[in-house]
């Protein structure tokens, strides 16, 4: 429908300088989003096989971050590999660019991906103890350490160069543990972990969020990489002035907004050895050996 001349000018004046904000309007999206998960928690607890009810909490996450994923990655669940057959524990939800991803070795429930295409990697927990966070540990140093071939490592300072910007979260469902306190769990246990190799994040259901802090200054570091430190802060649950509604949902934000910031410049710098590597280079390592 043709606009009156004076009709015209006051339609696109509204559109040039606007003043309808929404200033909410994510925030809801993602509490309604958390909500789910939250209440999933609830629903799911009568399911009494550990497995099922872990497959169960694992494809509800799955499937949320599926939605906001750039069509350039993909999540796949498995093991990661090294060109030289150094291998990862499971990996819960491996966030991988699509272009590079190929399964080396697949079956029905086993899937092993060349690391190259691995750029972030989330551990999903139905609930998160001292012994959970060990587990936590160990499957994060098990893949990061993968982006450093060397069969062979015996000492911290072997891992000091800068690896390529890769993430691990741990994000969990429920735990009785404050966030301080596991920040010193986490610090102590990792006092002989090289900083490389240590979780970037993690994040609580309704409880909050934990992220790298500068050891001196004790500032967030909000760069997209969240590099890791050696030393972490809590982001707890919070009230905004205005905003009481969503206070469980800040720390969710953030901790989607760091992950997928990190894989989206990432995936720029990423770059694939090729698969001839991955075929041959175990043998030629092979070969080496032995005639030493």
């Amino acid at each position: 429908m043709l606009l009156k001349d004076d009709d015209f000018k006051k339609k696109l004046k509204e559109v040039c300088y606007r003043s309808d904000f929404n200033i909410d309007f994510i925030f809801k999206w993602y509490k309604f989003m958390l909500e789910c998960l939250s209440n999933l928690r609830e629903q799911q607890s009568g399911i009494s096989h550990p497995r099922h009810l872990g497959d169960a909490r694992e494809h509800a996450f799955t499937e949320l971050l599926s939605e906001i994923l750039p069509p350039a990655f993909t999540i796949t669940k498995g093991f990661a590999i090294n060109s030289i057959t150094n291998q990862s524990a499971e990996q819960d939800c491996m966030i991988c660019k699509k272009e590079f991803l190929t399964g080396f070795v697949r079956t029905k429930d086993i899937t092993y991906v060349p690391i190259d295409s691995v750029l972030a990697s989330i551990e999903i927990k139905s609930s998160l103890a001292k012994d959970d966070l060990q587990k936590s540990i160990i499957n994060c140093a098990s893949i990061k350490s993968l982006h450093y071939k060397r069969p062979i490592i015996d000492s911290k300072k072997d891992y000091d160069k800068p690896g390529l910007s890769f993430t691990y979260s741990p994000f969990t469902y429920h735990s009785e543990i404050e966030l301080d306190d596991i920040i010193d769990m986490l610090k102590k246990l990792c006092e002989d972990v090289p900083i490389n190799l240590m979780i970037n994040t993690l994040y609580i259901v309704n409880k909050g969020f934990i992220i790298p802090c500068d050891p001196i200054s004790r500032e967030r570091l909000f760069s997209p990489g969240i590099d890791v430190t050696g030393d972490y802060t809590s982001i707890p649950s919070m009230k905004l002035k205005n905003f009481s509604e969503v206070e469980n949902t800040l720390p969710f934000l953030w901790f989607l907004a760091c992950i997928l910031d990190n894989i989206i410049i990432e995936n720029e710098k990423r770059k694939f050895k090729g698969t001839m590597s991955y075929f041959f280079e175990p043998y030629i390592f092979q070969q080496n050996v032995n005639s030493t």
